[in-house]
């Protein structure tokens, strides 16, 4: 996280709503790696909704970073 003082913590074993993790991680701006241990996190939830939203999420941060 950026210049924050506030940290989050989020079980990976009991992850709350995909959006308002996805909200997190953009306002934020969290690295790839915590986006991606996040969608895996929901992958090995079946919780195939969140983990695309999320991992969508960080593909477009990347082709972002790129331009």
């Amino acid at each position: 996280m950026t210049s924050s003082t506030e940290i989050i913590e989020v079980s990976l074993d009991q992850l709350p709503d995909g959006q308002e993790v996805l909200a997190i991680l953009q306002q934020e701006n969290c690295s790839l790696h915590i986006g991606l241990t996040f969608a895996l996190g929901y992958y090995r939830q079946d919780k195939g909704k969140d983990f695309l939203k999320i991992l969508e999420s960080v593909s477009n941060e990347i082709n972002n970073q790129r331009r």
